[in-house]
């Protein structure tokens, strides 16, 4: 990966009266997948050599949307990797340890690692949401989706737990 940064096509949004008019019933998420996925088609560039995407928002904040409309727009044309893809809570109780098996491939071990500090922290949503995350990267769809609702239901105000929750649907769908 280089440490330059290269602007390789640029799109906006269509430009629409605020709440009304002919885009009032069409979400910013949406929006913003489809300019993102037309970004990735002007630069006639193979997705997977994306390492970033930068978008700007104004109504909604959190930069949810900019993260949920890369993912999205690149779900139909490259294949994903959990681990390379969903970014784990970094409050989540013994981070550290689960990051280092990881990092070692040993997506097993980082999950018991992680359901023997939840033991330690019942009341962690971010530890669940990681849980998901190595859940479904290591093919345990079920107990993912567990832990995605789990860590949502702990902390509904999370807005990045809600969004990683709909796309795990979207992505296993035909699997559950």
């Amino acid at each position: 990966m280089s440490n330059e940064a290269v602007i390789v096509a640029t799109a906006r949004t269509p430009i629409g009266t605020a709440r009304k008019g002919s885009l009032a019933e069409t979400s910013a998420f949406d929006l913003a997948t489809r300019t993102v996925a037309e970004v990735v088609r002007r630069s006639g560039l193979e997705p997977e050599v994306f390492d970033d995407v930068i978008f700007g928002e104004s109504l909604y904040g959190g930069g949810a949307i900019g993260r949920y409309a890369a993912i999205e727009a690149s779900e139909a044309i490259m294949p994903r990797r959990v681990k390379e893809s969903i970014e784990l809570d970094e409050t989540a109780p013994d981070l550290d340890v689960g990051l280092s098996l990881i990092d070692a491939d040993r997506l097993r071990d980082a999950r018991a690692a992680w359901e023997a500090s939840l033991k330690l922290n019942p009341n962690s949503a971010a530890l669940r949401y990681n849980l998901a995350a190595v859940c479904e990267a290591s093919g345990d769809v079920t107990a993912a989706r567990d832990y995605f609702q789990q860590a949502l239901r702990l902390s509904p105000a999370e807005a990045r737990y809600r969004v990683e929750l709909d796309l795990f649907r979207k992505r296993n769908l035909p699997r559950q």
